[in-house]
């Protein structure tokens, strides 16, 4: 008789023990699939800031560095990437006098380092009236460089130059033009 009861009780206990965890892993899943939705809302993007008309200012020690102007500007969540389209304006000041202004059709700003990143028709023309025509340009303010791979036409001291890539400071003053593709170049004596 004892082997008889032991046998039914231990029937009875994994009986107990199987039914308890098929019951208590229903409703598990379901609080699961509940917690997953719930984060998945807590995550989801929120709609990007878009600004129409907008103006920013990088200062330099105490004085106007640059002065961007975009008809319309998207920042990131964080406020460290700028991204600008329609009339792109870029004006470079140094020592608060203004030395070159930057025209594009849009920009990418990386405003923790002040990397600006312009494409579409750029144009670049400095307060001397030196200008460089390309389909894209890179300006670094921490260098006060201007920077492209692509085509350009540069206009500068009553010369031209047609050239594939250059590298300049923004008031033309120390130009390198990587490959020479055309141009008229009078050399002046001292």
């Amino acid at each position: 008789m004892g082997k008889r009861l032991l046998l039914i009780v231990s029937f009875c206990v994994v009986g107990f023990l199987l039914v308890f965890f098929l019951v208590s892993s229903i409703p598990q899943e379901s609080q699961d699939k509940e917690e997953v939705e719930e984060e998945m809302e807590e995550v989801a993007p929120s709609p990007p800031v878009v600004m129409k008309g907008t103006e920013l200012r990088g200062w330099e020690g105490g004085k106007l560095a640059w002065l961007l102007q975009a008809q319309d500007m998207e920042l990131n969540d964080d406020n460290t990437k700028a991204i600008c389209w329609g009339a792109v304006r870029l004006i470079v000041y140094q020592e608060g006098e203004e030395k070159a202004t930057i025209q594009a059709q849009e920009a990418e700003i990386n405003l923790d380092d002040k990397d600006f990143y312009f494409k579409g028709e750029v144009e670049v023309v400095s307060s001397s009236g030196e200008k460089i025509v390309t389909s894209e340009l890179r300006y670094r303010d921490k260098d006060k460089v201007l920077e492209t791979e692509a085509e350009a036409s540069v206009h500068f001291d009553g010369n031209f130059i047609h050239c594939r890539g250059l590298r300049s400071d923004v008031d033309f003053e120390n130009p390198e033009f990587y490959q020479i593709i055309k141009g008229s170049f009078r050399l002046s004596a001292m």
